[in-house]
């Protein structure tokens, strides 16, 4: 498995996670500002699939907001989750309360994260 941090941040981001020694668990940073696109555009999930060396189907891309994370990942063609510790999520997308439940998911196949789950 491979994680690639793709975050709409300034230039410092990689720096930042250097000094936090976050960036040896990492396979990848792609900074909004050093890519000269933020998310939700399909530019920065193209640079963060070649980061990894990955097809979009490959991946599972997990985020905290609904048009940047969730919609701009699936409009990319990539699987999405989104992270929603609040449960407000609307019917037909694909939500988590926590970050423990990608493992679970992760282990079902890439075809089975994509599919939109109703939340009441």
């Amino acid at each position: 498995m491979k994680i690639v941090v793709v975050s709409n941040w300034d230039s410092t981001l990689p720096a930042l996670l250097d000094r936090l020694d976050l960036t040896r668990y990492l396979d990848g940073v792609v900074v909004s500002a050093l890519v000269g696109a933020s998310k939700p555009s399909r530019e920065i999930f193209a640079t963060a699939l070649a980061a990894a060396g990955v097809a979009p189907h490959e991946v599972l891309h997990v985020g905290d907001s609904p048009l940047d994370d969730y919609e701009g990942a699936r409009a990319a063609g990539l699987p999405a989750l989104l992270l929603d510790r609040a449960g407000l999520a609307h019917d037909g997308v694909e939500s988590i309360r926590t970050l423990r439940e990608i493992l679970p998911r992760l282990a079902s196949g890439p075809a089975e994260n994509a599919a939109p789950r109703s939340h009441s």
